[in-house]
């Protein structure tokens, strides 16, 4: 009877010691509410108001979605008449890889490599602004500042692709710091709508005033597949 009593006893202690011991464990939160910084800036495209929210899906897998929507045109000419509506958005998912915490031989330690990730980003974006450009009837006319005439027309973008992603998940506490890196490809459609400047009827840009980006990434001949580089910070809280 004593023998039974002692082991109860050692059982109940160690079941308390161990009930204690769970209850002082961290736990990983699970679920990350990011603003993407860069995003807000973004003159390459266009600047949008982003958020992402990513889900850790055990220790060395996540996935992470991301949506945002333009906030202003940036680097932009004013044209007097608006053929199209200027509006945008981002729609992107992607999964993510912890590879330095998947490697790490004591998983009991933090260190600052767990942070490092790669994966695979997919997206899509579609946007339209109102442009304006300058141009001459002929060569001849080109001659003459006088002869200069103005073109304001409408823009159209959508584009989708797939991207590399590398980056570094910093954390303070329960906020983090995300700076990423994404490399990959990305196949564009644009229109042009209520453009009088055509190139097939002879007639001339004016190379001094016109905004640099038109006739680079504004026109329909633009359209096709070429490289994604992007690169910026997030930030976030975890919960």
């Amino acid at each position: 009877m004593k023998k039974i009593l002692f082991i109860l006893f050692v059982s109940l202690i160690c079941l308390n010691v161990f009930s204690q011991t769970e209850e002082t464990k961290p736990v990983e939160k699970k679920w990350v509410a990011k603003l993407n910084a860069t995003a807000l800036i973004d003159g390459f495209s266009f600047p949008t108001i982003q958020f992402a929210v990513e889900r850790k899906l055990g220790s060395y897998f996540s996935v992470q979605t991301e949506a945002g929507i333009q906030a202003y045109n940036i680097n932009r000419r004013v044209a007097d008449t608006l053929s199209v509506n200027t509006s945008g958005f981002r729609l992107m998912t992607e999964g993510r890889f912890y590879i330095f915490k998947y490697l790490k031989k004591d998983q009991s330690k933090t260190r600052r490599a767990d942070g490092f990730y790669t994966g695979i980003q997919l997206f899509y974006r579609k946007n339209s602004y109102n442009e304006r450009q300058y141009y001459y009837h002929d060569e001849i006319s080109s001659e003459n500042y006088e002869n200069r005439l103005t073109d304001d027309f409408g823009i159209k973008k959508e584009g989708y692709g797939m991207s590399l992603c590398i980056g570094h998940q910093i954390p303070f506490n329960n906020f983090i710091i995300e700076p990423y890196t994404y490399i990959g490809f990305l196949k564009r459609k644009i229109k042009n709508f209520d453009e009088s400047y055509n190139e097939n009827l002879g007639h001339v840009l004016d190379d001094i005033d016109n905004h640099p980006t038109v006739r680079d990434f504004d026109d329909e001949s633009d359209s096709g597949t070429l490289e994604n580089i992007a690169i910026g910070i997030r930030i976030g809280y975890k919960f």
